[in-house]
């Protein structure tokens, strides 16, 4: 007797989702990042609520029977993101299953269902990490966590923050426009620009026409990762420059690049929305298998100041 339709959600479940889940996160150098920090976590809730510290405590030197300023001040704040969901949607019409003989053929034709699914939530996810405009439905993109405008429902201006991008301020990032070439020394006054002692950023991500550009301007010896880095052993290889990690994403758009410090960005999961294969959705009026893979959550900047963007960069 052929499988029925629950036996091949029980197999999706045990079997397939699980590699497409690794396969989503081994896909894009940030989300590796973030899985190597334990910066994946998972959540519930109406919304995201992120406390930020943008203050600091009153203190100073003092002397015999100075007085101390015990006044408080306001030194924390929410940032608050909101969740963001993606599907896709895979239909299989009963005739196709009916015409296979064999269980292994059926789950054969399944695991191309599947491995498409895969490759389009990939897509998906990556675009809306990369998108300059997103929607109102999309997740917050790195174009807006490193940024000057608005974030997270808190605008800088209220934390006394008026940073123009020249400098990375209390919740704005270092943002370069003037456009121009991309060269090893400007790379390195950008990281300097938001390097705070040992806060440094450990990715830098851009396109492959700007890549190219910088992997002629350095040594052989900095060309490839280090072995016994987390974005080698997946398969990525690129630049690494003071422990600085340069790779490619096909996603970035042109001219752009990411300067992050990891550290503080997290990647949100919804507990119910953690690449749910949905349950058993019968047609009333047709014969097919339907089913959706779901996924809810969103990209969240912890501290803006640690990271730059740079736009209209030329190879």
């Amino acid at each position: 007797m052929a499988l029925d339709y629950e036996q091949i959600d029980a197999h999706v479940r045990s079997k397939y989702i699980p590699v497409l889940v690794d396969q989503v996160f081994k896909s894009n150098p940030v989300l590796v990042k973030l899985m190597a920090k334990n910066k994946v976590v998972y959540d519930s809730g109406k919304s995201i609520r992120v406390p930020i510290l943008y203050g600091k405590k009153k203190g100073g030197a003092y002397a015999g029977l100075d007085r101390f300023d015990i006044n408080p001040v306001k030194t924390r704040n929410l940032a608050e993101f909101f969740w963001r969901g993606y599907y896709v949607n895979v239909t299989i019409v009963g005739d196709d299953v009916d015409m296979i003989e064999g269980d292994e053929q059926i789950l054969a034709l399944v695991a191309n269902e599947i491995k498409e699914a895969e490759l389009k939530m990939k897509d998906m996810l990556a675009d809306a990490i990369f998108e300059a405009s997103p929607g109102s439905k999309d997740m917050n993109s790195l174009y807006q966590a490193v940024g000057t405008d608005e974030y997270g429902n808190i605008d800088p201006a209220d934390l006394g923050d008026t940073g123009d991008g020249s400098a990375p301020g209390i919740w704005t990032s270092r943002v370069d426009t003037s456009g121009g070439a991309a060269t090893l020394s400007r790379i390195k006054a950008l990281l300097g620009d938001v390097t705070w002692g040992t806060e440094v950023p450990d990715l830098i991500i851009t396109t492959q026409a700007l890549y190219d550009a910088l992997w002629a301007q350095v040594q052989p010896q900095q060309r490839g990762l280090l072995q016994n880095t987390i974005l080698a052993k997946v398969g990525f290889t690129g630049i690494q420059i003071d422990g600085t990690q340069i790779l490619v994403d096909r996603h970035c758009p042109s001219g752009l690049m990411y300067g992050l410090n990891t550290d503080y960005f997290k990647f949100v999961i919804h507990k119910k929305k953690n690449f749910k294969w949905t349950a058993n959705k019968e047609l009333i009026d047709a014969d097919a298998y339907v089913r959706q893979l779901l996924f809810k959550g969103n990209l969240i900047c912890t501290s803006r100041r640690y990271h730059f963007r740079a736009s209209s960069l030329t190879a």
